[in-house]
């Protein structure tokens, strides 16, 4: 049998011969050995879920039977799928000589729990590449393993937005929204909305980058054709932590303008209207004067009104009517 975690311990076999029982093949020799009356362990079924740089517990224990001593009690802990050891116990104290490097100083049991089945791992200081599964083996005359899963989140920073150009900026002209965010962990959902609530997500390039700890940076850029005072807003999701992370910024660009061309056509009709009104005021005003010359023409110069008066020549005449149209502009 096995003395201690950690320990190989020579045994003789049944032809007299020794051999040594390697420290790691320590679980696979308990599940070698039966599951007759064994202990069982319980764990969270659902994940874990840690805080980055916070401490977190991977909890198992089991019922000890009334006269259980910590001194029966092997126990390791171990990273599923890669086998490192986490943590080991045996004997009374931990076995920490084959702890992988990453968990130096790092966990921890609840030592004055043992002896009531607490067979759970305190794991300070989480970081990202603890993600993961950890495997809890626990042996007391008989054994048992099960397997917890830890899960690391981080909340972001804030979202930040910057508007290029920031001013002087007319209806019509391409501008560009940058949303930013920091230091989050699993990567980010990212939600575009205008003030009408259209969702602007299609228009939208973003990129997320890992730092050198694992947390994500997000930028997300959004181009957008200017519409004065239009509100859009970026929100940066984070799933695990259920975190809405708000940014906007309103656009107060000068009033809708025409586009040049339609500015143009605009200007270039109204001088025509111009030029067509004056063309007809001087055709009428020319018509009106020839009448008049007419009118003088016929009318004598020995020939006398109804009333007696001297008959007026077609100057005199002509000088009547464009002082009645002066009279009547003046009224008007």
């Amino acid at each position: 049998m096995v003395s201690g975690l950690g320990v190989p311990r020579e045994e003789p076999s049944s032809e007299g011969s020794r051999c040594l029982i390697p420290r790691m093949l320590f679980p696979l020799l308990i599940l070698a050995l039966g599951r007759a009356g064994a202990v069982e362990l319980r764990v969270p079924e659902e994940p874990v879920l840690a805080l980055f740089g916070q401490d977190a517990t991977l909890r198992c224990s089991f019922s000890p039977d009334a006269d259980f001593s910590v001194a029966e009690l092997s126990l390791i802990w171990q990273l599923t799928d890669t086998k490192g050891l986490v943590h080991g116990f045996s004997g009374g104290r931990d076995r920490l000589q084959d702890q992988g490097r990453g968990y130096a100083n790092r966990t921890s049991l609840f030592y004055d729990q043992l002896a009531l089945g607490n067979v759970s791992l305190l794991l300070r200081r989480v970081e990202i590449a603890d993600e993961g599964s950890f495997t809890c083996f626990v042996r007391v005359r008989d054994y048992d393993s099960a397997a917890v899963t830890l899960q690391v989140a981080a909340p972001y920073s804030k979202p930040s937005v910057h508007l290029e150009p920031s001013k002087d900026l007319k209806a019509g002209d391409t501008a560009v929204v940058t949303c930013h965010a920091s230091r989050g962990y699993p990567q980010a959902s990212v939600l575009w909305q205008d003030s009408r609530g259209a969702n602007l997500t299609s228009n939208v390039s973003t990129l997320q980058v890992a730092n050198e700890q694992g947390l994500f940076e997000v930028r997300s850029v959004l181009h957008v054709l200017v519409e004065p005072s239009v509100t859009y807003s970026c929100l940066v999701l984070n799933a695990l932590l259920q975190q809405r992370g708000h940014a906007s910024v309103t656009i107060t660009g000068q009033p809708l303008a025409l586009p040049a061309a339609a500015l143009w056509v605009t200007v270039a009709l109204a001088v025509c209207v111009v030029l067509l009104l004056a063309v007809l005021a001087f055709v009428c005003h020319q018509k009106i004067r020839d009448s008049c010359r007419e009118d003088a023409e016929q009318t004598g110069p020995e020939e006398r009104d109804e009333e007696g008066e001297e008959p007026k020549t077609a100057l005199q005449l002509l000088e009547n009517v464009e002082s009645r149209e002066g009279r009547e502009q003046e009224i008007d």
